[in-house]
């Protein structure tokens, strides 16, 4: 009976807890903790729209912390200027339960290009790619990559999302 009786007391007590997630996130190179990254944690019940979201910027020391987390599945996100290489996916929290997570992110940034002609002119009608350097069957080569878009109603060319490393154009 007092068996019983306590596991009575223990589920009922366990329904008015909450959970927490610590997202840390790194650099997906150097696995430094990164400061500053809006981190989203989004309700997602099996088979339903979206729950609600929470949106928090990692402190100093590169923490987002998420607490008051009702019983549930939850999907990690970070956005732009940042995208995940490498996320848990879901996290389930049961009542109470505290989580530790690491997320790794790669920094996005936009290229710029002016096209000049030989007299310095700039040419309002190329068309600019902005290629990588990759491997193919064991040698480096310079592989096509995205095309970069001119702002309108200017000589400039754009190309936003774009990884870390080096290109051409």
């Amino acid at each position: 009976m007092r068996r019983l009786l306590l596991s009575v007391f223990l589920a009922m007590s366990a329904q008015g807890e909450t959970g927490r997630v610590e997202i840390v996130v790194r650099d997906a190179v150097t696995g430094q903790a990164l400061p500053g990254v809006p981190v989203t944690l989004t309700l997602k019940p099996f088979g339903e729209p979206n729950g609600p979201s929470s949106t928090v910027v990692t402190d100093p020391r590169g923490v987002a912390l998420f607490s008051g987390l009702a019983n549930g599945t939850y999907a990690p996100s970070v956005t732009e200027p940042y995208r995940a290489a490498s996320t848990p996916g879901f996290l389930l929290i049961d009542p109470g339960e505290r989580q530790r997570v690491d997320v790794r992110v790669q920094r996005l940034s936009t290229v710029s290009v002016r096209v000049l002609d030989p007299e310095a002119t700039p040419v309002h009608d190329a068309v600019v790619r902005l290629a990588n350097m990759g491997y193919v069957d064991g040698r480096r080569v310079l592989t096509t990559g995205l095309q970069l878009v001119r702002d309108s109603g200017s000589d400039v060319f754009r190309v936003p999302r774009v990884l870390p490393g080096r290109g051409r154009a």
